[in-house]
């Protein structure tokens, strides 16, 4: 779960990475928006039913949702938030319990945010809701939410567009052991769903990114920062599936950490070996991608990607999607808890 925005931008910093193993975008480098308009986007179509208009102190009654299932919808009147949000024209929609806690979905002028209230309206968290497994609550809620409201599918769609477009990849030879690729990764041969999280996962494969492994392996995308710990420590445990010939890692590079990230992102695509350039790295060689032709073009592919994953609603990182055997996109974000877990669930 995020918490709500704090002063201390080292301590929110820590407590991201002890809860999630990961390395959240500095604010710094982040997109300036207001606490009300930030956009959290989940990555796949959400629960829920119809907006839920939010009753007055004077006439407290739940208002209907459009998914039957979700009833006795709480009485949120008494918090302060919620009528700030009602004031200045945003659409609320209940998501229904989980965990013990009510979810709700705002939308303001087409960006959206997710905010949970506590059973007694004492406390309101912002962001995702992870079971103990670490599956996206959120994201199984939101799902609900679009397959009931088409005008909702749209406002997710509408919030993922991204301007510009990262520079075309030069192609590259295949090895059929390893193979390693920068620029745009092969396609998974199967459909493309129309719902976000497989729109986010073609629109990936379109950006600036390196690709290892074996060409007919199953598919892991990782959005990852060159200088992430915990992106060296996921990709570690990756790496045998990969050197194996039973994974494909396709690596979107973005600035998480600062310029300094872009620019060695840029000089890494830049490589003639990639590959042998990303073990050195995670050997510890910090200097590996220090060094390089400046590619103004993959600066902006990085660039780009930032953008692309921000507009997302990702803030931090390794973020890792992958199809699961029931043929939909999975989410894992942060460190994975088990490489093996993933394999076991791959499709």
């Amino acid at each position: 779960m995020k918490l709500a925005p704090t002063k201390s931008i080292y301590v929110k910093s820590v407590l991201a990475a002890l809860l999630f193993g990961a390395c959240f975008i500095t604010p710094a480098f982040a997109a300036k928006k207001e606490a009300v308009k930030e956009a959290v986007v989940p990555l796949a179509p959400t629960p829920s039913g119809a907006p839920v208009t939010e009753p007055s102190p004077e006439a407290a009654v739940p208002a209907p949702v459009a998914d039957p299932a979700l009833t006795n919808v709480p009485d949120t009147s008494n918090i302060l938030f919620m009528q700030n949000m009602r004031k200045i024209g945003a659409t609320i929609y209940y998501l229904g319990e989980n965990l013990g806690l009510h979810g709700w979905f705002v939308v303001k002028d087409g960006q959206v945010q997710i905010i949970y209230t506590t059973p007694d309206q004492k406390a309101l968290l912002v962001g995702a809701l992870l079971s103990p497994e670490g599956a996206n609550v959120s994201q199984q809620q939101v799902m609900v939410l679009a397959n009931n409201n088409p005008e909702i599918q749209k406002i997710l769609k509408g919030s993922a567009a991204v301007t510009g477009q990262p520079p075309k990849p030069a192609s590259a030879a295949t090895n059929d052991v390893l193979h390693a690729t920068t620029g745009v990764a092969p396609a998974p041969a199967k459909p493309v769903a129309e719902s976000p999280s497989e729109k986010f996962y073609g629109e990936l494969l379109k950006a600036t990114n390196v690709t290892f492994g074996k060409e007919s392996a199953p598919q892991l995308i990782m959005i990852m920062d060159v200088n992430c710990p915990h992106c060296h420590e996921a990709w570690k445990n990756l790496q045998p599936f990969v050197d194996g010939g039973k994974l494909r890692v396709t690596m979107v590079p973005i600035k998480a950490l600062g310029p300094q990230s872009e620019l060695e992102a840029a000089n890494w695509l830049s490589k003639k070996d990639p590959y042998e350039a990303w073990k050195k790295r995670i050997a510890g060689d910090k200097n590996v991608f220090r060094i390089g032709p400046q590619d103004t073009d993959k600066e902006k592919g990085v660039f780009a990607n930032t953008s692309l994953v921000k507009g997302w609603g990702v803030n931090q990182t390794p973020y890792i999607l992958y199809h699961g055997k029931n043929g939909k996109v999975r989410l894992i974000m942060g460190e994975p808890k088990s490489a093996d877990e993933i394999m076991s669930d791959i499709k």
